[in-house]
């Protein structure tokens, strides 16, 4: 009795990591939430999608008045291609490598007196054939 709970333990360990780890492949149309830095394989398309580069993000911090709501920048790698997109001003999408790229949002939103380290943005965006 002893030798099947360690052996149904065991395989309960393994399933769980295997699952932990199976990567999620987004398909064309949908949101997806590109972490900074990470590639992502867009499933039945010939399609890499990474989030390279915040090249900005000026927008007013919450719980502040502010003359301009300010912008965030985005600079998104599909296959071998770049383009740089706003959250609030044009263009907030372009065709890239044959495929249509539009930046949803960008998080996290800034806040007062808390710098926000580059590797922690997401960048929500939709992708979708030309």
């Amino acid at each position: 009795m002893r030798n099947v709970i360690y052996v149904t333990g065991i395989l309960f360990v393994l399933i769980g990591c295997r699952n932990a780890t199976a990567p999620v492949q987004p398909e064309l149309g949908e949101e997806i939430k590109a972490d900074f830095g990470k590639e992502i394989m867009i499933s039945g398309a010939d399609v890499a999608v990474e989030f390279v580069d915040l090249v900005e993000d000026s927008r007013c911090p919450d719980g502040v008045v502010c003359v301009w709501a300010g912008n965030a920048q985005v600079a998104i790698r599909i296959n071998d291609e770049e383009a740089k997109l706003n959250a609030y001003l044009e263009p907030k999408e372009k065709v890239v490598s044959k495929y249509n790229v539009a930046l949803i949002s960008v998080d996290p939103y800034p806040q007062t007196d808390i710098e926000i380290p580059e590797n922690k943005y997401t960048a929500t965006i939709r992708i979708t054939k030309e």
